[in-house]
């Protein structure tokens, strides 16, 4: 019977352990993906540019970069919302960009909250830091480039998971 009672205790303690998620990694990691183009834009723009963006968040963290091929006069990277595949939306965050980049990385930000922006900026009127990170969670964001040429905006992806996130990773227990 005392065996009995001690391995259902320790069930329960071994339940209780898994459920606790006291990961030493912090929060679980998301990982989103987009594909930029010319097709992308709304209306859509002929273009030879292309890009792609990968974003982390990590609770209220967020990393972001974004490459481009064949691309001139980029003045602007912005994330867009609230706004499914295909609909238009203002700019609620912006990223700095590095300039003179025709092909490779546009735009990169690590480790940005809404304490410490990292060179982001939130747009003026639009939504906070952390509402735009609901924003691409529920994949109602894009990633927009502006340029000379096509200042509305060159190539544009829609913000979806991608298949590498892993929100609740196994032995992580959630929060």
């Amino acid at each position: 019977m005392a065996s009995r009672y001690f391995l259902g205790n320790l069930l329960v303690l071994a339940v209780l352990a898994a459920a606790c998620g006291d990961d030493e990694t912090g929060p679980s990691e998301e990982r989103f993906a987009s594909v930029l183009s010319g097709a992308g834009e709304v209306p859509a723009v002929a273009t030879s540019a292309s890009g792609s963006a990968s974003l982390k968040l990590r609770g209220s963290t967020m990393d972001v970069t974004v490459s481009v091929s064949n691309l001139g006069g980029a003045f602007a990277v912005h994330i867009h919302g609230p706004a499914t595949t295909g609909q238009e939306a203002d700019p609620v965050v912006g990223l700095p960009i590095a300039d003179g980049v025709t092909s490779g990385t546009l735009a990169s930000v690590t480790g940005a909250t809404a304490t410490s922006l990292r060179g982001l900026t939130v747009m003026k009127g639009t939504v906070s830091f952390d509402s735009a990170l609901v924003l691409i969670r529920k994949g109602l964001a894009y990633i927009n480039v502006h340029t000379e040429a096509n200042p509305d905006g060159e190539i544009r992806g829609h913000i979806g998971k991608s298949a590498t996130s892993n929100p609740d990773p196994p032995g992580g227990g959630g929060y």
